[in-house]
């Protein structure tokens, strides 16, 4: 299973290995090789306007510490070396380029115990920072603006994204387990939308394991999330033993999907940005 963009760039995904899974997938490509994603509008102009502010942030932060190294009178070498080169856009190789250029220069300028540092680093790092002062600006404003654009693809959380094909799951089809449900928070989840809560969440609010509101995804939402911050999550030694004690299976806060095959969660981050700025065609492979 995959993501397939629109420039052809490609998402693998690891699916759970749950009864549910099973069903959901065989459901949805019982007749078709791959399902559209619709992020909705409301979503997409989000995304737009955090990645617009961050990226016109970082460029200005860049040309303003350009323009202030390019102004001093040390040694040629050294400027050449500290400015920082430009990109048409914010890879996450390109950021973490700039960032490990910040840190050397930053470390070499202000760490005297390292071998590394020397007074010309500092007297320049000093410089800089005069020049920058005017303008509100510091060199070590280029720490954030590379932070800004990638917390915006680390944390990135695209909800309620619709699955434009023909097949919707009937009530009472399947009924979810608690070995398909989990505590992690995974990259894909299935929304929950019963009336009532889950029973994780009721316990969490009265403490109780066993009541009349919980829902445990009696339907099967025709929805997504993609969260791309992950985490691993060991429920709670209260909630499982009251839920032994009432004699009731433990059940999970979540239904997921699997999460991304890349490693790189802020690259995965970065593709979904870039796609949503352009084209949002978003495709499920099996």
């Amino acid at each position: 299973m995959k993501i397939v963009l629109s420039d052809s760039t490609e998402i693998p995904i690891v699916l759970n290995n749950t009864n549910f899974v099973d069903y959901w997938v065989n459901k949805k490509f019982n007749d078709v090789d791959n399902i559209n994603l619709t992020v909705e509008q409301s979503q997409c102009n989000r995304v737009i306007d955090e990645f617009n502010a961050a990226w016109s942030f970082f460029n200005n932060t860049v040309n303003q510490i350009n323009s202030a190294i390019e102004s001093l009178h040390t040694e040629q070498t050294l400027n050449r070396k500290m400015l920082f080169p430009l990109s048409n856009e914010p890879t996450v190789g390109y950021l973490e380029k700039i960032h490990e250029q910040w840190a050397a220069f930053t470390k070499d300028s202000t760490v005297y115990e390292l071998e590394t540092w020397s007074q010309l680093n500092l007297d320049t790092y000093h410089d800089i920072n005069n020049s920058l002062k005017a303008i509100s600006c510091h060199y070590d404003d280029i720490n954030w603006a590379v932070h800004r654009l990638e917390f915006l693809y680390k944390y990135l959380l695209l909800t309620d994204i619709i699955i434009t094909d023909a097949y919707t799951f009937p009530k009472d089809e399947y009924k979810i387990s608690a070995a398909d449900t989990t505590f992690d928070r995974q990259q894909l989840m299935i929304p929950f939308y019963d009336i009532g809560r889950p029973q994780f969440e009721k316990w969490g609010i009265c403490k109780r394991v066993v009541h009349e509101e919980i829902s445990n995804y009696n339907n099967i939402s025709n929805r997504l999330h993609i969260r791309i911050e992950k985490a691993s999550i060991t429920p709670p030694s209260d909630y499982v033993t009251d839920c032994n004690i009432a004699g009731v299976e433990v059940f999970g806060p979540n239904l997921g999907l699997g999460n991304f095959g890349l490693h790189n969660v802020d690259e995965v981050g970065f593709l979904l940005v870039k796609e949503i700025l352009g084209n949002n065609n978003i495709r499920m492979v099996r």
